[in-house]
């Protein structure tokens, strides 16, 4: 029953830290806007609730939530919790392992490679990113998330921002967080350039 699977959830020590708060909010959020293209005012309308009740879960402003609300907003959402929260894999399995083999690469025609260690998922992004020699890369072909963390891994990566230009070596690391995001990424190697990628929530 969805309502005894959140109870268990509910107690659950992952909602001591409020993540499992934040992984609802976005869930809920998500699937309301992408999957039903409802406005806030017309889901909250069909659950019962107030708007300003629905926004504040979907911010994920309260650790404190009624049973009985979440329960009320899945039903309305017709899904089961485990389609609600697909892509979230941690929730049923709280490791997830990865290889450095990568698990899936995606290819750009402007010379970027992007391979990840891990299956995807909404929550994050761990992989690796690769510039081919004397290419520079747009911000629109970028990935962007909340929190973008760059780690030099090999050769050395150019990220310009408000006017510097940030050098990324094998020994240094660059976090962005939404809005700042370099204007582009340049390699100015005569070899293939890379870094540690790691993105919260998944850019793709």
């Amino acid at each position: 029953m969805l309502r005894d699977e959140l109870i268990k959830i509910k107690k659950a020590d992952v909602s001591k830290d409020g993540s499992l708060v934040i992984h609802l909010a976005n869930a809920v959020a998500d699937f309301r806007r992408d999957k039903l293209r409802l406005s806030q005012r017309q889901f909250a309308g069909k659950v019962g609730i107030s708007r300003r009740t629905l926004n504040n879960i979907e911010k994920g402003r309260s650790q404190k939530y009624s049973i009985h609300t979440i329960y009320k907003i899945i039903s309305s959402l017709g899904v089961s919790l485990s389609e609600l929260f697909d892509g979230m894999i941690y929730l049923q399995n709280p490791v997830i392992e990865g290889t450095l083999k990568g698990e899936y690469k995606t290819e750009y025609p402007e010379g970027l490679k992007i391979f990840s260690f891990f299956p995807q998922n909404k929550a994050f992004f761990f992989g690796l990113m690769e510039v081919e020699a004397k290419k520079s890369i747009s911000q629109v072909k970028l990935p962007k998330a909340d929190y973008v963390l760059f780690q030099g891994h090999r050769g050395k990566l150019v990220l310009p921002f408000q006017g510097k230009e940030y050098l990324l070596s094998e020994d240094k690391h660059l976090i962005f967080h939404t809005p700042g995001f370099p204007s582009e990424i340049y390699n100015p190697e005569v070899r293939i350039a890379s870094c540690f990628l790691l993105t919260v929530p998944h850019f793709l």
